[in-house]
């Protein structure tokens, strides 16, 4: 089996996207906030910002690429410096692939920009949203964890499934929102609780999993606290009026991320957590990252009957995460972000993890961004990464030719039916 012929199944079947950050398409329209989004500063946003800053870009000549108020060709004599430094990470190569998937171009340069900046602004019209999701990407649904809301966000479409995002009433715990979500004030640990059990009481069963992307501003060793300690930790809190330091909030922060991981339990609903890698730039606390696959085998052994969905294949240091998905059958993958981090780590983690793990322990694909038009990029570049380690596997002996349309329909659609209420929450949706 040639790696035409994996092509062709890898597109015959229907895509579970596991997670994406995405914008509804009528705000994409119709919301002043983003109108500076439609034109050639949209492709290099996000993700991108953070490789062309490394690569020497300023802080100031990337805030002018993202504003509205500058005309578009004196954006691209800022990012034409820097692009060619950029064009072979992962996430230039998902704005290649987005070039040609989108507006039939192989790159990006002085003599094609214009006609690319014309060929965005013209796209973004009523039904872009399933021209690239359907038309384009062949996806099922995406598993959506809105940045644009504190907790949930009902969606227009029948094909985003929600997450309940929780860390902001945890292991981020934002006062005003507990406070907002009550109609008063916390006074006391139990009102923190009835917090939760609210969110969890209207949002559970819309929703596709719970997302805690605490990771990013903490350690996630979140140990088991005695109730009086925590009792004491939420007066000192209180009474220093919530200005207080992540280390002096800890024991309640942990403790609520416990009820958090129970009240999923009890909803059915899967814990997803970042792992690995930050986004941006200049911030990423690399000790705290060795530490991740510890603090995560620890959730699994105490929480036996949750189930966790570990992110990003916690790059660089995706080899524990094999470990541990192999020795916890509560530990599930998501390689969601992972093809544009580092296209070739990612190639090896999926060789390596499906000759470890059993083959429903893992989830290949989640865009993870905020933008539509940059999703066929990365997903082109998933398609090729999954294509080569499934064609090396069959050259090297570890698969056989009958094995792949099976094992290609488990990864990408199967087993992400299997573990969150997808049927369930597709079949009852209502606009």
């Amino acid at each position: 089996m040639n790696k035409s012929e994996i092509i062709n199944i890898f597109n015959s079947i229907p895509l579970a996207d596991t997670h994406e950050h995405l914008l509804e398409e009528k705000d994409r329209l119709k919301n002043p906030a983003y109108k500076g989004y439609n034109d050639i500063g949209l492709l290099f946003r996000q993700y991108v910002e953070s490789d062309l800053i490394v690569s020497g870009m300023s802080e100031r000549q990337a805030d002018l690429i993202k504003d509205e108020t500058i005309p578009a060709d004196s954006k691209w004599k800022i990012i034409r410096q820097f692009w060619p430094l950029i064009r072979h990470t992962g996430y230039g190569m998902m704005v290649r692939e987005t070039i040609r998937v989108l507006y039939d171009e192989n790159d990006i340069s002085d003599s094609n920009w214009k006609k690319i900046n014309d060929k965005i602004a013209a796209q973004v019209k009523p039904g872009f949203y399933d021209h690239i999701l359907k038309d384009i990407c062949n996806i099922d649904h995406c598993q959506v964890n809105a940045l644009d809301a504190p907790l949930y966000r009902k969606s227009e479409r029948a094909d985003f499934l929600m997450d309940l995002c929780v860390s902001r009433l945890c292991s981020d715990f934002d006062v005003m929102l507990v406070q907002n979500i009550l109609q008063r004030p916390p006074e006391k640990l139990d009102d923190c609780i009835e917090a939760i059990d609210r969110s969890f009481m209207d949002f559970g069963p819309k929703s596709v999993a719970v997302k805690n992307p605490s990771a990013y501003r903490r350690k996630i060793d979140y140990n088991v606290r005695e109730l009086n300690d925590v009792k004491q930790c939420f007066n000192h809190c209180r009474e220093k009026d919530w200005q207080v330091n992540r280390l002096e909030r800890k024991a309640l922060e942990d403790f609520l991320v416990y009820h958090t991981i129970k009240k999923a339990t009890e909803s059915g609903l899967p814990y997803k957590m970042h792992t690995g890698y930050h986004s941006g730039h200049g911030t990423m606390p690399l000790h705290n990252l060795r530490h991740n696959a510890g603090d995560m085998s620890n959730l699994c052994r105490l929480h036996p009957e949750s189930s966790f969905v570990f992110m990003h294949i916690n790059y660089p240091h995706q080899d524990e995460l094999i470990a541990l998905a192999k020795h916890y059958p509560n530990a599930y993958v998501d390689m969601c972000w992972s093809w544009m981090i580092s296209p070739l780590a990612a190639v090896r983690f999926l060789k390596e993890f499906l000759t470890a793990v059993p083959a429903n322990k893992i989830f290949l694909f989640g865009g993870d961004v905020s933008l539509i038009e940059l999703l066929p990029g990365h997903l082109e570049l998933a398609k090729k990464g999954i294509v080569q380690a499934i064609a090396e596997l069959l050259t090297e002996g570890w698969l056989a030719a009958y094995d792949v349309e099976g094992l290609l329909q488990r990864l990408l659609y199967q087993n992400a039916y299997d573990l969150f209420p997808v049927k369930r929450l597709k079949k009852t949706f209502t606009p």
